[in-house]
């Protein structure tokens, strides 16, 4: 068996060093992808809870108006002011 040459050596060093490279590059790309799905995941995560709480002005608890006749309609903070405690 002969030895292999200075070439040969170097070829195969560089094949390995390619493996390697890419096999590192592979590892970061699903690390980069892992953490945009869990970025996305925040994303839609708040825009859910975004969506089930009110808009800003209806947390004022002022009497709206009815949009028909214009009338001031009661909202839950007057209902629950105008209760009367019993007296027995």
């Amino acid at each position: 068996d002969k030895l292999p040459t200075f070439d040969e050596l170097r070829a195969k060093l560089l094949e390995e060093d390619a493996r390697r490279l890419n096999q590192h590059q592979k590892s970061a790309d699903v690390a980069q992808a892992e953490q945009n799905l869990a970025k996305e995941q925040t994303l839609i995560s708040n825009t859910g809870s975004q969506q089930n709480k009110r808009p800003i002005d209806q947390h004022k608890h002022t009497t709206d108006k009815c949009h028909t006749c214009g009338r001031a309609l009661k909202t839950k903070k007057d209902s629950k002011r105008e209760k009367i405690p019993r007296t027995e």
